[in-house]
């Protein structure tokens, strides 16, 4: 691995739209696929983001919890 990516980029890429998102997958792309990296704390902190959004959510009597964290984390 010789780039690691932090939770900015994954939030970025998340994104999937947009100037940065454009730049970052171009980057991305120049690069093979075993030279980019994730780590577990971003990983970690994105995880702790969505169950930070899950809890302060008001829950309609059909939520799924599982679509609901994956459509806006």
């Amino acid at each position: 691995m010789r780039f690691l990516l932090d939770t900015d980029h994954i939030s970025i890429l998340q994104q999937k739209a947009g100037n940065d998102f454009e730049t970052l997958t171009s980057h991305i792309r120049s690069h093979a696929r075993t030279e980019i990296g994730l780590s577990i704390i971003s990983f970690h902190e994105q995880v702790m983001g969505c169950h930070t959004f899950l809890t302060r959510a008001s829950y309609p009597r059909n939520w799924n919890g599982a679509t609901a964290c994956s459509d806006a984390c």
